[in-house]
């Protein structure tokens, strides 16, 4: 927290002397205020001279302008290095999300990784511009205690102290509050994620007799915020009260040792007020900071996730990268376990696959197929052995090479928000390209269908469109990588494809399987994580998963060329 302020304040050397400055200047014009009021009482009262009137009122209002021309000049230099900041910690947190080691980052949680942009939110409003000003405002305070001294020492002191006992109560109270605040957040994360699948899935909270129990949730989550956030407002009514005991001690303490001193000479009254209205400037700061202490606590919680978040190592732009492609896929010894268990999803898994080979991976519901599609990808790594491509070791090559290579069709479709368009068009190809390729996924009579075709929104992930829609967009983005990859490397190639028939009509499925030949005659080596008979007939091997834990690997009898006309 403390580098950020640093970095925000002072980060460019140029702007931090103009800050410094202004905030400098911008106090010393506050105290025209209480000399002002000093000099009328003293003088003014005493002798009646208007023109003494005149002249002390005109210059505590230019002094009045020049302070506040300081504060919005250095508010706007705040602004402007707060945003710099702000986009630079979005930048860095979009650049994680989308260049991250998948294999890491698919071990955080998942309301860790949706806590980003509450994250970035938390940030922006505890470190906005306006909260780094009273912060550049509060080592001046002392100007305004020194002035104090200088009245009256003994006035100077008990407000010092006074300022002393605000800052400690401001420290100790951000401790007492951090870790209610962590608890609570935790708490509406899961409040926000419940809401949010109430929202999706409505026939959920109706249907199978699980109303009752989704609302017995739904209230535990509704009474651990509420009790999470009646212990952080008692904390911090505690911090408040004590401020407000605080500041209320300053003006009783003031005005009685102040009143003692004018009684027996010491002091006048016009200085008493003048020295009342300085004690108050000096604690302003302070008070200010001690009320940002919530918003302070969650941009220092905030900045701690983007931390630990920030650790997360990138894809490694490093890597071998093949200059002829050919399409040979070999497994040795390969074994997963997912990271805290001790069952092997599978192991000793060896196996050789000649460019063009179709293998479908078959077996049962959580046996491992999406696992296996996701190791083959690169997306997550082995727990033991190795995957060669083309004899050369996935670990070893270019992530980003290899991704262009790999033409890739997960089993659900991930859409992003914002158009049909946007979807299906991921390297902006023109009208043509772009009109064949929904064609050839059998998306094109859902678009012709549609008034506002390839303009219609995506929303929430695509939820507001039906599955098999939805297979058909990732369809269109295969075809895009494939496209891609051919051009790169001509002929051969990788295909995965996960349960690519699943959720599809028959003219979807006739897409799917059109396109799996297509990919066979130009050489590509397909690997189809499918239970579909249809896809088992046609393959040239398949491994079955259900065998634990060393799966088993069974050649077909079917010949290539009965292999291409069984996929149709």
């Amino acid at each position: 927290m403390i580098t950020e302020l640093l970095r925000r304040l002072l980060g460019r050397p140029m702007a931090a002397l103009l800050v410094l400055a202004s905030s400098f200047l911008a106090s010393i014009l506050a105290l025209a205020a209480p000399l002002f009021v000093i000099q009328v009482l003293n003088r003014y009262v005493t002798h009646g001279v208007d023109a003494t009137l005149t002249t002390l009122a005109g210059g505590t209002l230019l002094a009045i302008l020049l302070e506040q021309s300081f504060r919005h000049a250095r508010l706007q230099l705040l602004t402007q290095r707060a945003n710099q900041r702000d986009s630079q910690i979005s930048e860095g947190v979009g650049g994680i999300m989308a260049g991250a080691d998948s294999s890491t980052l698919h071990r955080i949680a998942v309301e860790q990784r949706e806590a980003m942009a509450q994250s970035l939110e938390s940030i922006r409003q505890g470190l906005s511009a306006n909260n780094l000003a009273s912060m550049a405002d509060l080592p001046f305070s002392l100007l305004f205690l020194l002035a104090l001294f200088l009245l009256h020492p003994l006035i100077g002191s008990i407000v010092a102290i006074l300022f002393v006992l605000v800052l400690l109560v401001g420290y100790l109270g951000s401790i007492v509050q951090q870790r209610s605040q962590q608890a609570l957040t935790m708490a509406r994360m899961r409040e926000s994620r419940f809401i949010r699948f109430a929202g999706r899935h409505l026939e959920s909270l109706r249907l199978y007799g699980t109303h009752q129990r989704i609302m017995q949730k739904w209230l535990g989550f509704v009474q651990e915020s509420s009790k999470l956030q009646r212990r952080l407002n008692s904390r911090q009514g505690w911090v408040t009260g004590v401020q407000g005991v605080v500041q209320a001690s300053q003006t009783l303490l003031v005005i009685s040792v102040g009143a003692a001193e004018v009684v027996a000479g010491n002091l006048d009254v016009g200085t008493l007020i003048g020295a009342n209205i300085l004690a108050a400037r000096a604690l302003q700061p302070a008070l200010k900071i001690n009320a940002l202490i919530g918003v302070l606590n969650r941009a220092s919680e905030a900045l701690g996730q983007v931390k630990n978040f920030s650790r997360i190592p990138g894809d490694s732009q490093e890597g071998a990268t093949l200059k002829q492609v050919t399409g040979t896929l070999e497994l040795r010894d390969l074994a997963f376990a997912y990271p805290g268990q001790n069952v092997v999803l599978f192991k000793d898994l060896n196996l050789q696959l000649p460019a063009g080979g179709v293998l479908v991976v078959t077996g049962s519901n959580g046996s491992g197929k999406t696992t296996m599609a996701r190791l083959l990808a690169g997306f997550i790594t082995p727990s033991n052995g190795q995957i060669l491509l083309d004899g050369v070791d996935l670990q070893q090559l270019q992530r980003q090479w290899w991704w262009g290579q790999l033409c890739y069709l997960p089993q659900e479709p991930a859409l992003m928000d914002g158009t049909l368009e946007e979807n299906v068009n991921p390297d902006d190809a023109d009208a043509d390209i772009l009109a064949q390729r929904v064609n050839r996924s059998d998306l094109n009579r859902f678009v012709d269908q549609s008034e506002q075709g390839l303009e219609m929104p995506v929303r929430d992930g695509g939820s507001n469109l039906a599955y098999g829609i939805r297979r058909r967009v990732s369809l269109v983005r295969a075809l895009a990588s494939l496209e891609r990859a051919q051009s790169q490397a001509g002929q051969g190639g990788w295909a995965i494809f996960d349960e690519p028939t699943e959720g599809l009509d028959q003219a979807g499925q006739r897409a799917v399987l059109t396109l799996l030949r297509d990919l066979s005659q130009q050489k590509h080596t397909l690997v189809i994580c499918s239970s579909d008979p249809v896809l088992i007939k046609g393959a040239d091997w398949v491994l079955d998963l259900d065998s634990k834990p060393v799966p088993t690997l069974h050649a077909t009898r079917v010949a290539k060329p009965a292999t291409q006309e069984a996929l149709l």
